[in-house]
């Protein structure tokens, strides 16, 4: 298997998966994003412009990742689709994650369902982000750091 787009994904045209990418469907990608191996866009997130995603990472169901964000390898940001997302039983409005233009998430970096980081921001390796924060533009978090 080279890669997979599910044909309800929408690419753009002069995007070239890497191997053994998975796009899902309703997924959305953007121009001039670069996606690494092994990785996993699952239903509905967007890539937009600019956008660099490592090897080995996964975008949850729903993700909105701006312009020119960098994720890099092995990190993990949003939920596959089988986890609950809050919508069941006439709740309001699904959990999403969003992730603002020119943020940079290093290595290993764990970003739960409905967490939001805002633009200009950079998040160490191995940090984890929990559902519910909201990280303000220009933000740092360290290395290693767990935000509840």
């Amino acid at each position: 298997m080279t890669a997979y787009i599910h044909p309800t994904a929408l690419v753009n045209p002069g995007f070239v998966p890497a191997p053994f990418t998975i796009v899902d469907e309703g997924a959305a990608i953007f121009a001039d994003v670069t996606v690494g191996s092994f990785v996993r866009v699952h239903a509905g997130a967007r890539l937009h412009e600019g956008c660099v995603i490592g090897d080995h990472v996964t975008i949850g169901y729903g993700v909105d990742i701006g312009d020119g964000v960098v994720v890099s390898d092995f990190s993990f940001v949003g939920r596959p689709p089988a986890v609950s997302d809050g919508a069941e039983d006439g709740a309001a409005e699904p959990l999403v994650t969003t992730i603002g233009r020119d943020t940079s998430i290093g290595c290993l970096v764990i970003i739960e369902l409905g967490a939001a980081v805002g633009a200009d921001c950079f998040i160490g390796d191995r940090a984890t982000i929990s559902s519910g924060c909201v990280i303000a533009d220009g933000s740092s978090v360290a290395a290693g750091s767990v935000v509840t």
